[in-house]
């Protein structure tokens, strides 16, 4: 009898949360657009064209988080692009210019965004690391990296709770996101 191979399992997981976390985004995106959920620091996009040009905006310390589609930015030299079950970080606040190079109607780009608070992060870092931090090999004024499988969960129950405000509230005032986000992009 042939053992499954885990890594086949392991994507095949990360491709059906994947699949569930855009079909929850997509539950709070009423047309194209960001959307302010009742948890604050959390956003929902939806945006079901392609960007010929850059939008210009000022983006603060977040996680960005991409369920379906795909959108490039650009931080002064530097150029990212991101898509489905990435997840892009920018630990400082800065200009960036975005687009979206991958979206339709049928399958539009969809992401969640949490606000991070550079205070509470500096708080966590130090008790994370008493030591100190450690030494990063190269800063970059952004981060790209696949997202975990615990973390896409993570980000689907959180949203399950915004169909209960009650709920979202009391996640609210149990769960600090920017703890979670930390230990589990630190780690």
């Amino acid at each position: 009898m042939k053992k499954p191979d885990e890594n086949s399992l392991s994507d095949e997981s990360l491709d059906a949360e994947t699949t569930r976390l855009a079909r929850l985004i997509h539950t709070y995106t009423p047309f194209d657009g960001t959307f302010s959920q009742c948890i604050p620091g959390l956003n929902v996009s939806r945006y079901s064209k392609v960007n010929i040009d850059y939008v210009r905006t000022f983006n603060s310390p977040s996680l960005l988080f991409v369920a379906q589609g795909v959108k490039v930015a650009t931080v002064g030299q530097e150029i990212y692009q991101f898509g489905r079950s990435h997840m892009l970080m920018f630990p400082v606040a800065l200009p960036i210019a975005a687009k979206t190079t991958q979206a339709s109607p049928f399958e539009p780009f969809l992401s969640v965004k949490l606000n991070l608070d550079p205070q509470r992060i500096a708080e966590l870092a130090l008790k994370v690391y008493p030591q100190g931090l450690p030494a990063i090999g190269e800063r970059r004024a952004a981060y790209v990296i696949s997202a975990r499988l615990g973390m896409i969960k993570a980000l689907s129950r959180l949203l399950e709770c915004l169909s209960n405000p009650v709920e979202a509230r009391k996640k609210t005032s149990i769960l600090n996101m920017e703890t979670d986000v930390f230990f589990l992009v630190s780690n």
